[in-house]
């Protein structure tokens, strides 16, 4: 009876060796039992930016727009003056063009003091990017690819798309990713000029 015992012990020993080092155990030990290669799900597809991304092209591209989103920001500054500590801002679109303005405008605002809120709430103002393309000031106008002539504004407190007040200027921008949207209503000045411009 005893050898019995004792084979019985050696072959059940035997067995769970035997399980341990080739298929998996009850117990989940992660990919060890499996000596194959870790299969994760498959990336989302990246949004398009207009461009072949590198470092340095993106960092190119974002400080050319800086200078519109300081301007807009400064220029709002003295229209609100002390009277409004946070802003809701208002992003019309999810494009390339539209994310990178928001970035940079909610990094200007930050700089000048306000608290920026996600919700629009009855202590913050609403403020609203609106972008138009220029009107055209002849064939002699020069575009460098993907930069050109546009009318960037800073709606306030827009009601069904009519502003209480605004600033805005034609600046010359990339357009990487630049869709015409967003439902405020202002009026795009026919002159031409090559600098900023008052509205």
């Amino acid at each position: 009876m005893r050898s019995f015992f004792s084979v019985s012990i050696c072959l059940s020993v035997l067995v769970l060796a035997g399980c341990y080092t080739g298929a998996p155990m009850p117990m989940g030990r992660g990919y060890s039992s499996y000596d194959k290669e870790f299969k994760s799900a498959p990336a989302p597809k990246v949004h398009e930016i207009g461009y072949k991304y590198s470092g340095a092209y993106n960092k190119a591209v974002v400080e050319d727009m800086r200078y519109a989103a300081r301007d807009l920001v400064e220029r709002m500054d003295g229209k609100l003056s002390f009277s409004v500590d946070e802003l809701y801002l208002k992003n019309p679109s999810h494009a390339a063009f539209y994310n990178s303005f928001d970035h940079l405008l909610r990094e200007e605002m930050t700089r000048q003091g306000y608290l920026l809120t996600h919700s629009d709430t009855v202590d913050s103002v609403r403020v609203d990017f609106v972008a138009k393309k220029a009107p055209s000031c002849g064939d002699d106008e020069a575009h460098d690819g993907a930069y050109e002539r546009m009318y960037l504004a800073l709606a306030i407190g827009a009601d069904d798309g009519i502003p209480s007040d605004f600033v805005g200027g034609f600046y010359e921008v990339p357009t990487y990713g630049y869709v015409n949207k967003g439902n405020i209503k202002i009026d795009v000045p026919s002159f031409c000029m090559t600098d900023i411009a008052e509205e």
